[in-house]
């Protein structure tokens, strides 16, 4: 194929299934998955003070442009997520919802550890280097003071912590998150609605050298 094939914008997306979940006696959540309901979905146990999770892994692949020496400058990233989230939980009841793509892989249980910590990926007490996160957002679900419909989750603060920094990497790795932290009953249900991630870029061919140096950092954060 022609590299020249490959410059110019483009528009990415990666679609995430919905999840259903269900708070067990001892702490845990049990997935329903059926009909492609929850699949791609991962649950993580509880580790000190870091409650039962679960949490969506994927990624874009871009070996074809890193193939041709192309750099990958971000335009757009976003996430759409037209549903609903529900929890028929306690007035206590709350969870963080945390999107991410992000140069390197992410370990998940030290992403919920620095989270209740109140620390995101690419923060001073993460691990991650600002530059890898293209794009993040975080925000805490609360239960609606709507009565008629007491199950809705609304956002109450919402943080984006995006670099849309340029990218050499061959795999662009998605996250969504859910880490419950307020008081849920057992046997409560939790609803995530589908969403799919939607990036739009430009591939350029850089300078050797401009090219090189971000390769060489590229290498540098990912094995520190």
């Amino acid at each position: 194929m022609d590299e020249r094939a490959l410059r110019g914008k483009r528009t990415m997306h990666k679609q995430v299934p919905p999840s259903y979940l269900k708070l067990q006696d001892d702490g845990t959540w049990t997935p329903v998955k059926s009909n492609g309901i929850g699949a791609g979905w991962e649950l993580v146990a509880p580790v000190g003070s870091s409650p039962a999770s679960f949490y969506f892994e994927s990624y874009f692949d871009l070996g074809g442009y890193t193939l041709d020496d192309l750099t990958i400058y971000p335009e757009i990233a976003l996430l759409q997520d037209p549903g609903v989230y529900t929890a028929n939980a306690s007035p206590n009841g709350r969870f963080a919802v945390i999107e991410i793509l992000s140069q390197e892989r992410l370990d998940i249980p030290d992403v919920i550890a620095d989270y209740m910590d109140n620390g995101l990926p690419g923060s001073s007490i993460s691990k991650e280097d600002w530059t890898q996160i293209i794009f993040g957002r975080y925000r805490l679900m609360t239960l609606t003071t709507i009565q008629a419909a007491p199950e809705i989750m609304t956002v109450a603060r919402e943080v984006d912590f995006s670099s849309m920094e340029p990218t050499t990497v061959e795999k662009l790795w998605i996250y969504r998150i859910v880490i419950p932290t307020g008081l849920f009953d057992v046997d409560c249900e939790v609803e995530v609605p589908a969403s799919t991630f939607v990036v739009r870029f430009e591939s350029i061919e850089e300078s050797d050298l401009h090219y090189m140096m971000r390769l060489k950092r590229s290498f540098e954060l990912g094995t520190d």
